[in-house]
């Protein structure tokens, strides 16, 4: 009698250690998919078909960085779009760049041409995709990785004009240029579109005096993404590929060849749910 006990005792234990080990497999296989965006308090991750609107706007005057003489500055972006569930987490976004010029040359204005034609001068329009990764070699930090929602991988399209009545601060030989800005990374799927890598922006927020970079599981009321400086940019990535089910280093480049014949978007940007809750990153 006590030795049936006993073998019970023996197979119950044993069958609760292979579900346990059915049940890690099953998990660590998830994890495996890439980073998902997580919302709320207790955090969940959001899930394919879920989504959350968005709002952001930039902390510091984003920079189009071509080199000297050839960079194109804005005062402010605002970004309005939302956040899409599921493994890896995406993104869509329309930025609207305002106040834009040649830098050091305030009277020679950029507009914005295609693939969306701004309203007024200095105004840019970009439609924009993105889609979680992983800063390359780590799994604690993660990266947003943008791409053109347009055709031909074109981010944007603008003229830049002397601004009229203006005897100053002008364009000179890029008067009435039309520059592309374009895309010209690796090719990755976002949203069931193909589209090349453009920038690679690190995901973090505040401490109060700088910028950090979450970890898996953070969630805050305000998030920040930081498109670094030219002497820094990301030039790679790790992103889960959802068709051969494995990760991928990928590399994220911009062309402006009017400009330079390789451009940085540079921009720090706080980005907000609406209605505000919390929201971070997991996998």
């Amino acid at each position: 009698m006590k030795l049936n006990r006993l073998v019970i005792l023996l197979a119950s234990a044993m069958a609760m250690v292979a579900v346990s080990m059915v049940g890690a497999a099953a998990a660590q296989a998830e994890e495996n998919k890439g980073p998902l965006w997580i919302v709320g308090s207790p955090a969940k991750g959001l899930l394919a078909g879920e989504t959350r609107a968005i709002t952001s706007r930039t902390e510091k005057e984003p920079v189009l960085n071509g080199g000297a003489g050839t960079s194109v500055i804005c005062a402010k972006a605002t970004n309005t779009g939302f956040l899409l569930g599921g493994r890896p987490g995406t993104d869509y976004s329309k930025i609207i760049f305002v106040g834009c010029h040649l830098l050091g040359e305030a009277n020679c204005i950029a507009t914005g041409l295609k693939p969306l034609a701004a309203a007024n001068a200095g105004e840019v329009i970009v439609d924009v995709l993105t889609i979680l990764g992983f800063a390359k070699g780590s799994r604690t930090s993660a990266v947003d990785i943008f791409a053109p929602q347009g055709e031909e991988n074109l981010f944007s399209e603008f003229e830049l004009k002397n601004k009229a009545g203006a005897t100053t601060e002008l364009c000179g030989a890029f008067n009435e240029v039309k520059i592309p800005v374009t895309a010209v990374g690796t090719a990755i799927k976002i949203k069931n579109e193909t589209r090349n890598a453009g920038a690679i922006a690190k995901v973090g927020d505040s401490n109060g005096t700088s910028f950090v970079l979450t970890l898996p599981g953070e969630t805050s009321l305000v998030g920040l993404l930081i498109l670094p400086p030219k002497a820094e940019k990301i030039n790679e990535a790790e992103v889960y590929n959802t068709t051969t089910e494995k990760y991928e280093v990928i590399k994220a480049k911009l062309e402006a060849a009017a400009l330079a014949k390789e451009v940085v978007e540079e921009a720090e940007t706080q980005i907000e749910l609406l209605p505000s809750e919390k929201f971070g990153w997991n996998y």
